[in-house]
């Protein structure tokens, strides 16, 4: 699993990573959490723009199904949607790396960031169980769900996407990014 949570994501060197992993027949479920759309009317017109080229790159070369972006949702908000500003990103349940970096080119290699990445090569261990749980907490709040919820449903359906789509309805929930 490859899992990221950011406001922005338009770096095409990251997207060309995880184009590669969906290319792969036996290659990681990706689920990324963004904003419905970002802020003021500037970012609209350039990072929405940008971002719609990339996920739709990604999205033609998922061809084993593996890739899910997702935004926030909650009944009622109108015109308006929540702002997704994490910038978080988990592999495997090993790596978490999490900081003020987001996903896009700028970032990635012109401002100032700070991003702490914890690791661990074990299973099951403390790093590796904290680092699962954090997820499972950030799928519960995205899904209005218990921990335990999220847990029983990754169980049951062996695939992080299965348990997400399992679990969601039509309230505060997480809804396809189109």
């Amino acid at each position: 699993l490859i899992y990221i949570e950011n406001q922005y994501f338009t770096s095409a060197r990251l997207a060309e990573a995880l184009i590669e992993k969906l290319k792969l027949e036996q290659g990681p479920d990706i689920v990324i959490v963004l904003p419905m759309q970002t802020g003021g009317w500037l970012e609209k017109v350039t990072m929405d723009v940008l971002r719609a080229r990339i996920v739709n790159r990604m999205i033609d070369a998922d061809t084993h199904d593996r890739l899910r972006i997702y935004y926030p949702h909650q009944p009622g908000l109108g015109d308006t949607c929540i702002s997704v500003h994490a910038k978080l990103l988990i592999v495997d349940d090993k790596i978490l790396r999490i900081g003020s970096s987001n996903t896009s080119n700028r970032s990635m290699g012109l401002d100032t960031e700070c991003d702490l990445v914890i690791e661990t090569q074990k299973d099951n261990d403390k790093i590796h169980t904290y680092i699962r749980g954090l997820r499972h907490r950030l799928f519960a709040e995205h899904l209005n769900r218990s921990v335990e919820q999220i847990s029983d449903a990754e169980k049951q359906n062996n695939r992080p996407i299965a348990a997400i789509e399992s679990l969601m309805d039509d309230q505060r929930s997480l809804r396809l990014l189109n």
